[in-house]
């Protein structure tokens, strides 16, 4: 009697376990007739309960189902880890009333303390299927479907669609996050103006010690800066990309695009950042090579999303019967000037390893800038391909801008 709530308060666990996480198939399962039924697990084929009587036969028709049938055998587990618990106590109990000794006394209250906590394990385990799903609150129903959750996937999602609300939300979380980081461009820039001169300091003064100290806190600060300042960038870069791309009429479209392209704006700030950000990284050539892929993926970025929004939102024109017709041209012609800008971000890119190779006399950096020439080629492909592809979908002839392109549909 001692392990009993004990055996069966693990059994009804793995009961509970079972039939909550038995599959689709088993939940869905033939229905059948158990040789020692349940009251209260079988039914009908309206939904009535049958009844059971012992020694004789079911009636026609009346089956269970397996999660009922489990349901059953928890819900009886309860009432039977209910019964052994009472009588346990009350053992004990007069094991304590009936016996002056030490040992006996001390036997006594055990028992009643593993009654007690057998049944504080049956019934957590329902306190806790509870806490993972309320549903199971409901008449310890395990019977549970969970309907499989269908994938659509659509062809034309070439980019994120947020709503209004969303782009809000994320020019809001663009700003606070570009502040952060402006903080700390500002104190990386404040600390190094202090250790520039103390580190030239302590090589006239030849102080080895502190010339590696110093150096090994400059490298810090630079990487700090340097790492900020792509933050800002790459903000800069996802919030133009999403206006573009969701915005909600041709002339939304047309206003990013100008925001993003005149003198000042969105492109120039993230040139002088890359620019900034190579700076920081004088002296580590590797870093410098990733930076010229990183902008241009942020550059290409923007012009395409731009694109995409002026394919959602071509140019109209309103006919005299209130007719709209897509003016095919301009929008062939928008279009192109996008993937013009990214040829041209990739050619000023390519040009700029070029020279920095010619600077390179480290033939492990020179592999690295090679291989991101490549990298850089395929990306505007892969850009421009993704442009043309919408162009496909959406019927327009913009699909056949850049041949060169190997784009496959």
């Amino acid at each position: 009697m001692k392990t009993v709530a004990l055996h069966l308060s693990i059994v009804y666990i793995a009961l509970l376990f079972l039939g909550g996480a038995a599959p689709a198939s088993a939940q869905e399962a033939i229905g059948y007739t158990p040789l020692a039924p349940i009251p209260g697990t079988i039914v009908d084929q309206a939904g009535k309960e049958c009844a059971v009587v012992e020694g004789q036969p079911l009636a026609p028709g009346c089956k269970t189902t397996l999660p009922r049938y489990l349901r059953g055998l928890y819900t009886t587990g309860i009432a039977l880890a209910a019964f052994f618990a009472v009588f346990s106590i009350v053992r004990g109990g007069f094991q304590l009333l009936f016996t002056d000794s030490i040992l006996g006394k001390l036997e006594g209250k055990g028992i009643i303390l593993r009654a007690v906590g057998g049944l504080i394990v049956v019934y957590s385990s329902w306190l806790f299927m509870t806490t993972i799903n309320p549903q199971l609150a409901q008449d310890l129903d395990l019977d549970l479907r969970f309907p499989r959750p269908k994938i659509i996937a659509r062809d034309d999602a070439l980019f994120t669609t947020f709503t209004q609300k969303q782009l809000e939300s994320l020019e809001t979380s663009t700003k606070e996050t570009k502040e952060k980081a402006g903080k700390e461009i500002a104190e990386a820039k404040a600390h190094l103006a202090t250790l520039r001169p103390q580190l030239s300091a302590a090589r006239a003064g030849n102080d080895g010690e502190e010339v590696l100290r110093l150096e090994t806190e400059i490298g810090e600060e630079e990487r700090r800066l340097a790492r900020n300042l792509g933050i800002t960038a790459s903000a800069d870069e996802r919030l133009t990309t999403m206006k573009g791309a969701n915005a909600e009429s041709h002339s939304a479209v047309q206003a990013v695009l100008t925001e993003t392209t005149k003198a000042g704006g969105v492109v120039d700030q993230i040139r002088s950042t890359y620019s900034e950000k190579r700076t920081a990284l004088a002296g580590k050539p590797d870093q410098v090579i990733q930076s010229h892929l990183d902008e241009f993926n942020d550059m290409a970025s923007m012009h395409k999303g731009i694109a995409f929004g002026i394919i959602e939102n071509p140019p109209k024109v309103v006919g005299t019967k209130g007719a709209v017709t897509i003016k095919e041209t301009e929008l062939t012609n928008q279009v192109a000037s996008r993937i013009q800008a990214i040829k041209d971000e990739r050619q000023r890119q390519l040009n700029a390893l070029g020279n920095l190779n010619a600077t390179l006399a480290d033939t492990p950096s020179r592999q690295v800038l090679r291989a991101q020439l490549g990298r850089i080629r395929q990306a505007a492909d892969n850009q421009i391909c993704q442009i043309k592809n919408l162009c496909k979908q959406k019927g327009y002839g913009c699909k056949d801008l850049e041949p060169a392109a190997q784009c496959t549909y």
